[in-house]
């Protein structure tokens, strides 16, 4: 799939699970109630997604998803833990790791 932020111009070619999407989703839900829930961004629907490549040059991620799809990719795995973080500089900085019930 083929996405983009609302910080910049990148593009962003996205895996989205067919299995267990809607259990992905109801975690996101389950996160932003409480503490969370003053930021829930009900502007941006949520997509349950691994982020596999980001490029300022659009028709080379379109190409990406394009060749993607006609292929087919099969990866399989549980998810089971959680990572929270920050983006800083451009790095993933870790605040908090939550182990889940699988």
């Amino acid at each position: 799939m083929l996405g983009a932020d609302d910080i910049d111009e990148t593009a962003y070619v996205f895996l989205v699970p067919d299995e267990g999407n809607s259990d992905i989703s109801l975690l996101h839900d389950h996160l932003y109630t409480g503490l969370l829930a003053e930021h829930l961004r009900l502007e941006f629907p949520f997509i349950p997604h691994i982020t596999v490549a980001s490029t300022q040059d659009w028709k080379l991620a379109k190409d990406w998803c394009d060749s993607l799809n006609t292929t087919g990719l099969d990866i399989q795995g549980v998810i089971r833990s959680l990572t929270v973080g920050v983006l800083k500089d451009g790095k993933l900085q870790t605040i908090a790791e939550h182990q889940l019930a699988v």
